[in-house]
């Protein structure tokens, strides 16, 4: 491993305002842009929380973090350089998100430089998650929202059936007696999917230790997020045919999209407690053996 001859009298923090100062000015404008992503982006409003998020996961590794031997690493230049080299073809090329890994992979290379492999190692979480932060292009996500739409429409067409409702769907079009439900593609269901996956993947980080657990609850996270999403649009529906298409068409369904997001947290949290009650009792067991 080759070392790094830094300056040793200055602080940590030091170097983390050199690092930070540097990534501003290096990707002020890559930022600007991923705002107005956000802004726009109906499926990528979550993009402000990530970096706070991704600093709090490191806020709750400060004393680890302090008890780390100091030293740095030439090796972060292989995260460094390449981190580099994408910006610039990036940015001349406007990928927005191929700028946005860029910054993760200069951040993550300027951290193992600075302060080492196992800095690196205790910071890869919080680096990860940036990565939701990015939104995919348009291109990818236009394949994937339509389907969806048309599928969620259909499993909502088979669920007002079962409950007694006369309905019949045409593609996105879901067809009432006294009115029509169209499916846009803010009810297609990859937003609250890309949400949840996103809060499932942190709520593992922080609660579940075991990686078998991760895994599960992170697969789990999807079917719960689409199901949510059906029943939203079978709520809508229900509410336009028994009390008011006007109703259902305007206050409840910008609330619609809180209640898919919270009946999607309620069903991750109750997974969770599943699996932790799972690994109390194959301890308890253990130990009455």
């Amino acid at each position: 491993m080759f070392s790094l001859v830094k300056n040793e009298s200055l602080p940590s923090f030091i170097w983390g305002i050199l690092l930070a100062g540097l990534l501003v000015v290096l990707y002020q404008d890559t930022f600007y842009e991923l705002m107005h992503q956000w802004d726009t982006n109906i499926y990528y409003g979550h993009g402000y929380l990530m970096l706070p998020l991704a600093a709090w996961l490191l806020w709750r590794k400060r004393v680890t973090l302090r008890q780390l031997p100091t030293g740095s690493s030439w090796s972060g230049l292989f995260f460094l350089v390449p981190g580099l080299v994408l910006f610039a073809v990036s940015f001349r090329a406007e990928i927005i998100f191929l700028q946005g890994l860029s910054f993760i992979l200069v951040l993550a290379g300027g951290i193992h430089t600075l302060w080492g492999r196992r800095a690196l190692r205790e910071a890869t979480f919080p680096l990860f998650i940036l990565i939701f932060m990015l939104p995919l292009p348009y291109l990818l996500l236009d394949p994937i929202g339509f389907p969806m739409k048309q599928s969620a429409a259909g499993q909502a067409t088979s669920l007002l059936q079962l409950l007694g409702v006369p309905v019949w769907q045409d593609g996105v079009y879901l067809h009432l007696p006294n009115y029509t439900l169209v499916v846009e593609d803010a009810c297609n269901g990859l937003r609250s999917l890309i949400s949840i996956v996103t809060v499932s993947t942190v709520l593992t980080h922080i609660i579940l230790p075991h990686y078998r657990d991760r895994v599960l609850l992170i697969a789990v996270s999807v079917p719960i997020s689409l199901g949510a999403n059906i029943v939203r649009i079978a709520m809508t529906a229900l509410m336009g045919y028994y009390v008011s298409d006007q109703l259902a068409q305007g206050f409840l369904h910008e609330l619609s999209g809180l209640f898919v997001f919270l009946l999607s947290l309620g069903g991750l949290l109750v997974v969770v407690r599943v699996i932790l009650w799972r690994r109390e009792l194959v301890m308890l067991r253990s130990l009455s053996a």
